[in-house]
């Protein structure tokens, strides 16, 4: 899929275009052999051209030159990802994401021995099908992998911490969801001021391919469920886009629960859209 060509659609300067974003963490110095990568990229994605790097280079882009964004004045470049490498990190940095991190039991023990990083990002990427921009990021990703293993993987984007195994799994997975899946997250807060059982839940990973993140606000409901629940819409719109209109429901937990679904602003930070999810009495909260 990563090498298909697509057309050239016309990127706008004054937008502000979202990413996918991965931190490899390291517990000692990365060694990026950047020829490594170069002959690895010849054969894993021919298409793709590693346009600067060198044994001295901070910076290594890999242009994917059959995917072509446009300028207004009729300038096209192609996508591109960029891998940095970064300076020495401060892991406490991660105590956040390490809170909505799920599934790995190991992760915070990890992270505290990292003190090292390379910085993988996508660069005008936002205007190409978010299906090829997971394929290309996916791809470069476990190119860098294969090059130089992280102990760790802080997924920006979905604000979660990510045994770099599971990434490799994802690339080789052919489910669309499962693909996604490393970049979406579902993270859980319990408000201040609310009743005891009042829980916020929302998913982080939507907003850098172009669409609404996921938020519900609840009380009396089984968390988990929620959250399953909630990754599984969030792969219904990865795969078939904002589908979701204003003031239609969707199934809650069960065949009689429905949910009202209207797009507004994140209750939680970042600021950005979400399709909300209201639960109606008795579950609502706030």
């Amino acid at each position: 899929m990563a090498d298909k060509k697509t057309q050239a659609p016309t990127i706008r300067l004054d937008e502000a275009p979202p990413l996918m974003i991965a931190e490899l963490l390291y517990e000692h110095p990365p060694l990026f052999d950047t020829e490594a990568f170069r002959r690895r990229l010849a054969i894993e994605l021919p298409r793709a051209k590693m346009v600067t790097g060198g044994d001295k280079a901070s910076v290594t882009l890999v242009a994917h030159e059959d995917h072509l964004i446009k300028f207004p004045d009729g300038r096209t470049l192609p996508a591109q990802t960029a891998v940095m490498l970064g300076s020495p990190l401060i892991a406490e940095r991660f105590e956040a994401p390490l809170a909505q991190t799920w599934g790995w039991a190991e992760a915070r023990e990890v992270v505290g021995r990292c003190g090292y990083q390379i910085l993988v990002s996508e660069l005008m990427t936002h205007t190409i099908d978010r299906k090829v921009r997971l394929e290309l990021f996916l791809a470069t990703l476990c190119e860098v992998f294969a090059v130089a293993m992280p102990d760790a993987v802080f997924c920006q984007s979905a604000d979660r911490i990510i045994e770099p195994e599971a990434i490799v799994r994802a690339r080789l997975a052919t489910d669309l969801a499962e693909r996604f899946a490393p970049f979406l997250n579902v993270r859980f807060f319990r408000p201040d001021g609310g009743a005891p059982d009042d829980a916020l839940m929302d998913t982080r990973g939507l907003t850098a391919v172009g669409l609404p993140d996921l938020q519900i606000h609840f009380q009396g409901l089984e968390p988990t469920e929620v959250a399953a629940h909630l990754y599984n819409c969030g792969f219904y719109l990865f795969e078939h886009g904002d589908v979701i209109e204003d003031g239609h429901t969707i199934q809650g937990l069960t065949p009689n629960q429905k949910w009202t679904c209207q797009h507004e602003q994140s209750l939680a930070a970042p600021t950005r859209p979400v399709v909300d999810f209201d639960t109606g009495e008795p579950e609502a909260a706030g």
